[in-house]
């Protein structure tokens, strides 16, 4: 009784240049199987769809997406699969609070092999106006009387980087404690719509 059998090698560097490899080459049958972008975005979403190392599959789709995405627009990196297990642990480490860099640009940082700064996270919108309503209650508290309107001005733009007058004035009505002053400046109004984005709100410019 007769049997056969064979081995398979498998290696991820071709043979290359090299005489003793190419040598070996001539009494094998080498063959290069190279994955297109195609198929390794195919591959990768089908890993993510699963989940991975704790994280939802919504999630892993959301850092797939992401490194398909960055590849694509800065300059076509070609696809990593083991990139993508280095973004789910990226993402995780974030989203346990394990590191202060947000974990898009870790995956970023990766793919274009340059360290990437931590960046502030800017305040909300809410917690802005929030320090603003407090500071204005300060300086009216400073300075109460009418006459004290420069005063009171001054204090509000050192308190502030230079918020204009009219936003000191907003944030005291908001806190229902002074009204709208009646004469506004058109430099106040441009800076009024600057920090609002309204600049077709009714502001009373007449004597």
């Amino acid at each position: 009784m007769s049997s056969s059998a064979g081995v398979i090698i498998l290696s991820n560097l071709p043979i290359g240049e090299i005489a003793t490899l190419k040598a070996l080459g001539t009494r094998l049958n080498p063959a290069e199987f190279n994955l297109s972008d195609g198929e390794k975005r195919a591959l990768m979403w089908k890993i993510a769809e699963t989940g991975k190392f704790g994280l939802s599959p919504e999630t892993c789709e959301e850092v797939c997406e992401y490194i398909v995405y960055y590849s694509q627009s800065m300059g076509n990196h070609s696809l990593d699969l083991r990139l993508l297990d280095n973004a789910f642990g990226d993402r995780l480490m974030y989203d346990r609070g394990e590191c202060q860099t947000h974990w898009k640009d870790l995956v970023a940082s990766r793919i274009d092999s340059q360290i990437i700064e931590p960046r502030i996270t800017p305040r909300t919108r809410q917690a802005r106006l929030f320090d603003e309503r407090d500071v204005a209650k300060q300086v009216w508290d400073m300075f109460p009387d009418t006459h004290q309107r420069a005063e009171r001005a001054q204090e509000w733009k050192k308190r502030t980087n230079g918020k204009s007058e009219r936003a000191l004035y907003r944030r005291s009505a908001e806190l229902g404690f002074a009204p709208y002053p009646k004469y506004v400046s058109f430099q106040d109004f441009e800076d009024f719509a600057d920090e609002e984005g309204q600049s077709n709100e009714s502001v009373n410019l007449s004597n």
